[in-house]
């Protein structure tokens, strides 16, 4: 019978298919393993590092924790009382991403003819959101003007505008004008996602290619490495090596307002 292969090397395959996205012919040269090999091999890799960090991604489970997540967005001078920002990128991947550049909750597997709108009337997220499952903080008032607002979620021109999904004025407007500066900051704090997927992609670098795997292989890969993502960034021994000083999109003191 034929050895069976050592799980370290059944890994480093993964792993370099992730960080590469080289073909199964070349990992098949390089590792010298059949192109059927590596296709067993990176999928249960990633079966087992879904199964491993599912935990990793967690929405809130009460006011508290969503209370935490917008007073992080509101320390760092982006959005006040903006809770998360949502987003839909081409793989379709719908994504909460929260303040520390985390994943909070992700849907993939939608088909990349669907808008991004079309993505998330779909999602299990507007579900939830409709049926009022997320347990999200009760209407606070804003300061100075003292009025009643809920929290929102920040997205861009492709979703709807309603109760709990924000999105930003449409058009131009003039410098100093309330929506230009409303806009200005409204997109500095859909900046923090922007710089979420610039990281990921940095790493994982299998989706910046076009890829020959079935849909649900593609899912696979892209919650594995979500999972992977948010492991390195609340890791202690792994945060400052995977998201390096200067990695993030960020402003000088003094900001100019628009």
């Amino acid at each position: 019978m034929r050895e069976t292969i050592p799980i370290q090397e059944r890994i480093a395959v993964t792993l370099r298919f992730f960080a590469t996205g080289d073909s199964y012919a070349s990992l098949s040269y390089l590792f010298k393993f059949s192109k059927q090999t590596i296709s067993r091999c990176i999928d249960d890799v990633c079966k087992a590092i879904i199964q491993e960090l599912k935990e990793e991604i967690k929405l809130p489970e009460n006011e508290d924790e969503w209370l935490c997540i917008a007073q992080q967005f509101e320390i760092s001078g982006t959005f006040r009382t903006v809770w998360e920002r949502l987003t839909g990128n081409t793989v379709v991947l719908l994504a909460l991403v929260d303040a520390h550049y985390c994943f909070t909750f992700v849907d993939i597997g939608y088909q990349g003819r669907l808008s991004d709108g079309g993505v998330f009337n779909n999602s299990v997220l507007l579900t939830k959101l409709k049926m009022e499952q997320l347990k999200l903080p009760h209407d606070s008032k804003l300061q100075p003007l003292g009025k009643n607002s809920p929290c929102v979620f920040l997205g861009d021109s492709a979703f709807a505008l309603s109760r709990h999904v924000m999105k930003p004025y449409p058009g131009n407007f003039e410098k100093g004008s309330t929506q230009r500066i409303f806009n200005y900051r409204f997109s500095r704090a859909r900046r923090v996602v922007e710089n979420v997927f610039g990281i990921m992609t940095s790493v994982f670098r299998v989706f910046r290619k076009s890829t020959a795997l079935q849909p649900d292989k593609v899912s696979d890969v892209t919650l594995a490495c979500v999972l992977l993502h948010n492991f390195m960034r609340k890791s202690a021994s792994s945060s400052s090596s995977y998201s390096t000083p200067g990695t993030f999109d960020t402003e000088a003191d003094g900001e100019v307002v628009p």
